[in-house]
């Protein structure tokens, strides 16, 4: 079964993943695929992801990025893709947003809002996370209970 960490970080279902935290799961292909190392198409370009498995450049894959995961940024130049601030929802020590990416809806947070600032509906920003966060599933895995 696994801790309860192992659960939150490397789950092997959709249902887990969403049983145990919030989670943006994102419809992807892979690209690149060579041994750990790979890449997967999302939100227009290729993306670098760890691979933990036997994957094949060419497969499909549901992409698991946890809101907490998303970083957001003002500068335009910086991140995999650009997005707008839909909706916001202060909460007092974070920021829970969704944001519009290539007419998909993810959910982010941000924590300290009082040292980052808050971003404006309406606003563009840049959308970005640390690679080793993204999860890969087969489709298949995705559903699966």
């Amino acid at each position: 079964m696994g801790t309860a960490r192992d659960l939150y970080c490397e789950p092997r279902s959709g249902f887990v993943a969403q049983f145990i935290g919030r989670v943006n799961a994102l419809s992807g292909q892979i690209v690149r695929a060579d041994g750990q190392a790979g890449e997967v198409w999302l939100w227009g370009r290729a993306v670098p992801v760890r691979l933990d498995g036997t994957w094949h450049t060419g497969e499909r894959v549901t992409i698991l990025l946890r809101p907490e995961s998303v970083d957001l940024g003002l500068d335009p130049d910086r991140g995999w893709a650009q997005g707008t601030i839909r909706a916001q929802t202060f909460l007092g020590e974070k920021v829970e947003y969704l944001v519009e990416v290539e007419g998909s809806l993810i959910q982010a947070v941000v924590y300290d809002s009082i040292r980052h600032g808050l971003l404006d509906v309406g606003m563009a920003v840049a959308v970005d996370c640390e690679p080793t966060t993204l999860r890969l599933l087969r489709p298949s895995a995705s559903s699966q209970s």
